[in-house]
Order: C-alpha cells, then structure tokens, then sequence
C-alpha cells in the first residue's frame, strides 16, 4: 500500500509541477481565460428576424454564401485526464442566412461530457441549444440534420467549450473534426466544415539560450513542443547555459557549458546546485532507466564525438568510445535503454551502442540544423522529441528513420530538453554510489585501504547492510554497515580489513550490496579496476593507438581551466596510426597542462635519444611545448630543466624534435613528462610518436655521398662523403672504403669528430668513369669499436650513357631510360614536366612527356633528351606530335638544341615554336633543316611556356632524323579554292618552317603578292582582276613549286 502512495505521490508531484504555471507564447500572449468572448454580431433587429420568417428578405448577391471557422484556444491534451477544449466559432453571410446547429465530433479515446459543456451557442434571444444527453463522440447544439429556412445563430462570433475524458492511452495528434449548418435561406452551400488538430500537451523542460525577441530570459523554461509556449523557471541571471540534460528519476540534471560540471535544476525554483566536475564539455546527457546509468556524449575538439558514463552523483567521468567523426549536440535514451544521438555535422539521427560507443547513422534529418538544440525522449511513451535550432523546430523524431514531424515553431534556441516520467520509488532500495580506490599506476602499494559510498534511495531507514567486495573474482570479502542510514541520505565506509595490489597486474574489483529486503538491484553493484602496470623497457615508443594503454598515462590540467591534453582519434591528425595526443587552446587563458607517459626502467649507466612528432593545426596560430623527465606522474616531480623546448611552432606537417645524450642520476622508473605552454587563444597542438631508446657509445654513420652526375661523356672524378658521429663518445681515425664495381682504395679520417656533429670528406684519389658504362659505388666506414653497423654504408650509381645516334625517336615507354632525361624546374615554382602514364594521353604506347598548367606563376620548365650523336655534315629533321588536354586553354612551347642538359647550355634560335595551342587531338610540329656546327654530342630541349593557369600539354615521339634539305615532293600543301573569287587558303600538311614563302604573278610577270605561309593561311584576292595568275612557292629564295590560280 505504501508503494502505491509513492507512486501516486509521485505522479501528483510531476503533474502539479507542469500545471503550477500558465505558458506564455512567444509570438503572441493569448486569452487564455475559460470566460467567453465579447461577442461580435452583425446588426440585425428584431423586424429583420420577422422579415425572414415572412420570406420578404430580398438576396444582395445570390452568388454569396455562409463562410467561417473554427478554432480552438487550447490545441493540447493530458493522456489519462480530463480537458475543456475551449473553441471559437465565427461566422458571417452577406445574405443574412443564420446557423441551425453546430456539432464536433471527437475522435476514439476522446469521450465529451455533459458537465462543463456549454449548454448553449449564440447571443441573446438567438441561440442553439445543447442536445442532451450526448450520443457518443459528438457534441450537437441546434439541429444539424436538415436546414430550417430560418435558424438559430445569427453570423458573428461565439466562444463555447467542451470538456472531454481522455484515455490513458490516447497519445500524439489527434483530428476534431467540426461542423456548422446554414438554415439555407443564403446561396449554396449552406455549410461550414473544419478538422482541427490537438495534441497530447508534450510539455517539457528547457534551457533557453537565446531569444531574438528578448521575451523569454536566458534560463530554465518549460516549454510546449505542440504550441511553441515558453515558460520561464525562477529568474536566473548568470551566463552560463546547459547542454545536455535529462530526468533522473524526478530530478533534473544537466551539463553546463561554461562550467563544464553536472548540475541539478529545480523544476519549481530554476535554482542550479553543482553535483561535480565533468573536466568536459559535454553537448548531451542520456539516463537509461534499464541500467541506472546515466550517459554523455563531449567532442574531442578535431574530429569525433566521444560516449562516456558519467558517475551522477559525483559527476566522474569514464571514457567508453568514440561514438563517430563530427560533433554529437545531443544525446537521448527511452525507457528501453536504446541511447540515440544528432549529429550536427551530417544532420543525421544516430543509434549509439553504450557498451563500445559506436554509433550507426539511422538517417536524416531533414534539416539543417547548427548551434544549440537537444533531444530527448518521454520515457512514458517513447516519443523522441526535439528542439532544433536554426528554424526553431518543435517536433518528434522517427527512431526508425531520422524524419522529423515540426509540430511548432519558435525564435528561443532551446537545448537541454528533458521530460518527467512515471516511477516508483521502492521502500527498501540501497546504493553504491562511489568507490575510492589506489590510483593506477608503477608501484600500486601493498597496504590499501578501499572505501564504498552507500546512499539510501528508498523511503525506509535501513540498517544492517551486507557489503562485499571482490578481487579478480577471488575469494569474497563481507562487511556489514550497521547504519542506520536515513533515506536520502549517504554512508562512507571503510573496509575492515587493507589489500594489497602491489605485484604487477591488472586487478578487477567488484563491490556490491547484498540486501535481503533490497527492491531494486541494478544500483547495487560497482566496478572498478586498479592497474599495477610493470615499467616499459627500452626501446619504447608511444604512439597511442592501443587504447587500453590510455590509463597508464596521466594528464593533468595544471591551470585549472578544463581545456587540457587529450587522445584525438583521427588518422588525418595522427602521425602513425589513428590516435594522437593533442591540446585545444583557451581563449582566455595560457596552457599550463601536462602528459606523463606510463613508467620506464632508465639507467644511470646509459645515454639515451628521446624524439617526437608535432604540428599545429592552423600555422597562424602557433604552439609551444616543453620535455622533460619525471620521477612519478606529478608536476611537482619533473626533473631539471626541459629536454626539448619548442616555442611558437608553425609546422602545418610534422616535423620532429630531438634530445640526445639524456641521462638520469640513478637506476629507477621515471616519466616522459610534455608540458603544453601554447600563449592564450592559439591553434591545435598535435603530439605522436614519442620515442625513446638507447645511445650507441661509439656510432659513426655516413649519411650522405656526392658522386659525378651520370649522363653521357662523365667528367666528374671525385667522389666525397659526409660522416656523422651519431654516438655519445667522440670519434677519430675512421677507416672508410670506397668499392667501385668489385675495386676497392682504403683511407683513413684521421680529424676528431665530436658528438652529433658531421665531417665532409672528400677522397683524396681520382676516379676514371669516362668509359660508357654502369659504376656501382660503396662506401662505408669500417671502425672496429662502431657498436651500430646498419648506418655505416651508403650506396650509388654513376651511368657514363652511349649516345644515341640518327635515327632515334623518344616515346618514353621505356622507363629505364627517364633516368637520362632532365627536367629542369627553372622557375622554382615547383611545378614542372613529368612522365605521364596514361594510354588515353599518349599518341603511341602508355607514356607521355606532360607539364600541367600553374595558377602561381608563368612557365618556364624545360625538358632535356640524353645525348644524341650530331655531325655538322648532316642536316637533320626535327619532329614531335603534341597536344591539349582543352581547348579553352591555350599553350605554348619552343624547341632547342642544348650543348648539355642545362638551359645555360642551349644554343641558337628556336628550332620549333608553337603558340596558344587549342588542339586537344595529336598534332606534328616538324622542322626540315636543323644543322649544327660541329661533330658532338646534343640534346633536344622542349621548353614550355604557357601563361598562367592555362592547360594541359603534352608531348610524344619525339624524333630526329636525316635530311637532304627541302625537296619538292617534301611538301605537301594544299590551295583552295581554285578557281577562286575572294579568298584562297593555303594549308602545309607536312611541313613548319619560317622560311617559306608564296609569291603571285600576273600573266605578265609582275609580282602582286608576296607572303611568308605558316602552317594554315588566308589570302584576299578580291581586288584583284578576273583572270589568269601564276604561284609560286619559295623556300630559301629557291622556287620548288609553281602553279596556275584562276580568278573570277
């Protein structure tokens, strides 16, 4: 019996605290007065009531008609409860035609009654009378069956209600549908017929964050999602705003922005009282009823949003997994424990897995929605409501596709949504609410003393509780807390006897209650877990992708400002992997905020190298860092000076900062320890990799070998080399060899090089690479006492090419040969030729030589063929084909011949030069008489010379050949129209010269026109008289073509 009272009780508190308070509409305050409205009648007297009886009454406008509507004041309902709906009825007809009756008709689950029904509609003498009793769903006054020539309600404007007994399980919208009837004196037609909407009242609790209107303050509210009225809670006058919220049983608790703590609201009062400290921001809050768990959702600052479980009634926090990439605003779960989430980066509803974190897109939403906003779920029925912000959408959420049904609008951006739902409380139901336990860490003592924390959250006293705990399900251990303890109340206790965790493992500890009388044991248990971790060895690097790993390292918000390092899970910010360590700056404040790495063995004995990978996020916005050395995770505990300082970083990409030579005072564990110091309002830090391993005593590496370029006709004879002393000790009298095709000359570096410095050295021989041919060089140090052997060689390879001889064609297939070309990058844009590997490019086989257009800068990039033997006997062909990847881009490029593959190198005109190129089909550039002055070896240089941003070239089979200078059958052209009356075009099919000409004579010799030809030519003969003309075509001032034109 005195269950049911609590669980009456408690519904009588729930609902008293959604009634105590009227709603105020944020676009406008409506009569919400239960008394009728003046009403609003036409001017009709008592002889126009007899002249319509009589039929004397003569029409204005036949055509007119009766028009109205219905409305309704209060469109919500209480599921379970009685309601008055409160109508309007309004009326008019030119014609004078009066109303007959009115009738409404509820839906199923909706019974009208008698009681505070009005009995009457109309005004005065004129009015319909209720119809009683009343026959199922619908309601009558007058009569509605057949028009009466003379009606009851004259046209005006009438408030009546209706009062209602709603079923407990009638929910959501439902349809009234309302009719009037004319007594059809007027025109057709003689009715008026309107289906208003209601809904269940959905009202819910809020946090109003802004309104543009400035009506509703910043603060708690209660809030009508079915007709956006907005109620504001207590008068609170701070700057903070809540996030995420939800119902615990009957209290409401939420998550602060500013604060970043979880906090209970009084539904009466609007007063705020801190429960704890989460150290995040956390966007939405979800309490499964099912589990006694209550759930939160942060995002990680640059990439995911995170699923914690939060301790609520301490407000500690523990990480379960990243729920999916963007920014999870809010978080909601049904009386089920399904937990949902909207993600406002995609706009999607989320169904969230509480064990892993991971969550599964359901779909969209089908807003665009920014800012603040929340969902919540009414745990009585299973609605998933919501306030979606920017359009101030009120509506519910389909969990089975993400669609949203708007069921009001509103300006306030509201978050923190949450509703009260039934529940019992039991007479008998104890807690563990809290277990403090040994940190994690190196060196968990032995002696350790755990202590429970136990709240009544029953109504009885309750004395004699049985506590147990367990240890890696070993023996069980029993206590009794002899109480009493007060309901509501909480009860620290102490285990009688210590444990001892200091062998290295991982030790699971269970604590539970074991009540007799207890009704409700999902609150009854805790775990927990207490980690011994055995110290790292060396080699050792942390790259924080094993997340399981993430409990043995420490970070600490030294500041004090809730902006601290934190593991951001995204493979574009790692380094390696997937996970990094990061910080987000603090607008207000500079970062004071440490890591401490797990334990490692060091000895006093060694040197040792740490190194690690940064980068910022934004290079305008810098990032500082310090290393040190620590002897427990503590700040109080890091040693000496930094071992790395980097101030004011830029690097958009890693770079990686080194300490060599690190040592400590003793043998023991200690502590990587990074320490953010980024000044106030910077950009992202990114931390990964972190390194650290042993020194080798005696390490000498080469690092570097200069060899004479390979190419054809090898001059070079030196060969150096670059040592660097990577050892702690310094070094002297360092053998190195130098191995050229099995050969092998020995020398000495006799010069002291000191720790982490370099030596150039160049051998002291010459070495003979003028013969063609492959040379396969090896050098490395040979130092007896060198403790590190995988650094100590370096390889190459100098090529002396054969030159090529006439004929030879380039088409780039063979990729062996690139290795002889040289591309030059002559205007340092760095963006140059480069070999392109495509067959739907290439004019033969797959390669093709290509330069791609820059936005930055004009072209200036030079391609160069190896050598190609050359007599100054011979003249020579020249040819390649070319294209355009589009015509809207025009490009241009000239063609050389080079003494060597260098641009100081090319000499004389241009052999070929093609300007604003729009062919995007292969075409041949050809050059019939190339000479050169003397027996050597040369290169062919293409140079490319777009302008800005213009397109694609390309270039292939390219080829030089043997030519006896230009013969006539050698060109191929054509001239058209002939005969011909204006224009005649000549076309040179197979030929490019500069030196080409065309000549036009009459019959009698003289000269009329005389013009260089290019490839294509336009030529105006329009002037000229109708006739006979003769053409020539000259090349070199050598006539080789003549020809008739006709004129007409």
């Amino acid at each position: 019996m005195r269950r049911l009272l609590s669980l009456i009780l408690a519904i009588l508190i729930s609902g008293v605290a959604f009634g105590q308070i009227q709603p105020i509409n944020v676009s406008k305050v409506l009569d919400k007065s239960k008394e009728s409205k003046t009403n609003t009648t036409q001017s009709n007297t008592q002889m126009d009531r007899v002249q319509r009886d009589n039929n004397t009454i003569h029409f204005a406008n036949p055509d007119k008609k009766i028009t109205g509507e219905f409305s309704l004041y209060n469109p919500d309902y209480i599921s379970g409860d009685t309601t008055i709906f409160y109508f309007n009825f309004t009326f008019e007809s030119p014609d004078i035609e009066w109303c007959d009756g009115i009738s409404i008709t509820f839906p199923t689950g909706m019974t009208p009654i008698e009681d505070s029904t009005s009995s009457t509609i109309g005004s005065g003498f004129y009015v319909a009378n209720l119809v009683t009793p009343i026959s199922g769903n619908t309601v009558v006054w007058g009569q509605v069956s057949t028009p009466s020539g003379y009606g009851d309600i004259l046209p005006g404007s009438y408030d009546f209600q209706v009062e209602v007994a709603i079923d407990a399980n009638t929910t959501g919208r439902q349809s009234i549908v309302c009719y009037a009837m004319g007594d059809g004196l007027g025109a057709a037609p003689h009715t008026i017929n309107n289906t208003l909407i209601v809904s269940d009242s959905i009202w819910g609790f809020a946090w109003n964050v802004n309104d543009p209107d400035s009506i509703i303050p910043r603060g708690p509210v209660k809030v009508s999602l079915a007709t956006g009225d907005i109620v504001p809670i207590g008068s609170y006058t701070g700057t903070d705003f809540m996030l995420g919220a939800d119902f615990i049983k009957g209290d409401w608790y939420a998550s602060s922005y500013n604060g970043k703590s979880l906090v209970k609201i009084n539904t009466t009062t609007g007063n705020l009282t801190t429960i704890g400290n989460l150290g995040l921001v956390m966007n939405g809050l979800a309490y499964d009823a099912t589990t006694d768990k209550l759930y939160g959702c942060a995002y990680d600052g640059l990439a995911n949003s995170i699923l914690y479980e939060i301790n609520y009634y301490t407000g500690a926090c523990k990480k379960i997994g990243t729920i999916c990439p963007g920014n999870m605003i809010g978080l909601a779960a049904n009386s089920h424990g399904n937990i949902y989430g909207i993600n406002i980066t995609n706009n999607s509803l989320y169904k969230i897995n509480k064990t892993t974190g991971a969550g599964t897109v359901v779909g969209a939403l089908g807003h665009d929605i920014n800012y603040d906003q929340d969902i919540a779920f009414d745990k009585d029925n299973d609605y998933l409501y919501c306030t979606l912000y920017t359009e101030g959408l009120l509506g519910v959420i389909d969990t089975l596709t993400g669609a949203v049904t708007v069921y009001d609008t509103t300006s306030c951006e509201l978050t923190g949504l949450a509703f009260p739902y039934a529940y019992i409380l039991n007479e008998n139901d104890i807690a563990i609410i809290d277990i403090d336990l040994p940190k994690s860490g190196c060196d968990v003592p032995a002696n350790n003393s755990i202590i429970v924390t136990l709240k009544n959250v029953g109504l009885n006293e309750l004395s004699n509780i049985p506590v147990n705990i367990s240890i890696n399900n070993d023996t069980l251990f029993t206590d009794t807390v002899a109480g009493p303890i007060a309901s509501g109340t909480t009860l620290d206790h102490a285990f009688s006897q210590n444990f001892d965790f200091s062998a290295d493992s991982v030790y699971n500890i269970t604590v539970y209650t074991s009540l007799s009388s207890d009704e409700n044991h999902i609150n009854d248990t805790m775990r927990e877990v207490v980690n011994n971790y055995a110290p790292d060895t060396i080699p050792k690097t942390i790259n924080f992708d094993n997340s399981s790993l993430h409990d043995s390292f420490t970070i600490i918000d030294n500041n004090g400002d809730d902006n601290t390092l934190f593991y951001v899970n995204a493979h574009s910010y790692a380094h390696s992997g997937n996970y990094a360590l990061a910080y987000i700056h603090n607008d207000t404040i500079s970062a004071d905020d440490y890591f401490f790495s797990s334990c490692i063995n060091l000895s006093d004995e060694k040197f040792y190298k740490l190194s690690l990978w940064y980068r910022v996020a934004d290079s305008t916005y810098p990032g500082s860092f310090e290393v040190y050395l620590a002897s427990s995770p503590s700040v109080d505990d890091t040693i000496g000076s930094p071992i790395i300082s980097v101030s004011n970083a830029t690097n958009t990409t890693y770079a990686e900062a080194i300490a060599k030579k690190v040592t400590v005072g003793s043998n023991g564990t200690y502590y990587i320890a990074i320490r953010s110091t980024s000044d106030t309002d910077m950009s992202a830090l990114i931390i990964d990799d972190i390194t650290i391993d042993t020194m080798k005593y005696n390490d000498i590496a080469i690092i570097d070998i200069d060899l004479p370029a390979s190419g054809c006709d090898v001059s070079g004879d030196s060969i150096t080399i670059t040592l660097k002393n990577v050892g702690a000790y310094d070094l002297s009298n360092i053998p190195v060899k130098i191995l050229i095709n099995n050969d092998t000359i020995t020398d000495t570096v006799t010069s002291t090089i000191a720790f982490d410095s370099t030596l150039v050295y160049p051998f002291p021989h010459s070495f003979n690479f003028s013969a063609d041919g492959d040379y396969n060089i090896t050098a490395y140090a040979s130092l007896s006492s060198d403790e590190n052997h995988n650094n100590d060689t370096m390889r190459g390879v100098v090529q002396n090419y054969a030159s090529a001889t006439v004929p030879t064609t380039i088409n780039f297939d063979d990729i062996s040969l690139h290795d002889r070309y040289t591309i030059v990058d002559n205007n340092s844009d760095g963006i140059t030729m480069f070999y392109l590997n495509n067959p739907l490019y290439a004019r033969s086989g797959n390669y093709a030589l290509a330069y791609n257009d820059s936005t930055a800068s004009s072209v200036n990039d030079y391609f160069f063929s190896s050598c190609i033997d050359l007599s100054s006997e011979q003249i020579y062909k020249l040819s390649l084909w070319y294209r355009v990847k589009s015509s809207s881009y025009p490009v241009s490029f000239e063609v050389y011949l080079a003494s060597a593959p260098s641009v100081d190198d090319i000499f004389g005109s241009t052999i070929i030069s093609v300007s604003n190129a729009t062919n995007e089909n292969y075409k041949e550039a050809t050059k019939n008489h190339v000479t050169v002055a003397n027996d050597d070896s040369y290169y062919i240089a293409i140079r490319a010379t777009n302008y800005i941003d213009t397109s694609v070239l390309i270039i292939d089979d390219i080829t030089i050949d043997f030519s006896n200078d230009i013969k006539e059958n050698e060109i191929n052209f054509n001239i058209y129209p002939n005969p011909a009356n204006d224009f005649i075009y000549i076309d040179l099919i197979n030929s490019y010269s500069d030196d080409i000409m065309f000549r036009l004579f009459d019959v009698l010799g003289n000269e009329i026109i005389e013009t260089k030809l290019n490839e294509n030519n336009k030529i105006d003969i329009a002037y000229l008289n109708n006739g006979i003309y003769i053409y020539q075509i000259i090349y070199n001032n050598k006539k080789i073509i003549n020809g008739k034109l006709l004129k007409y």
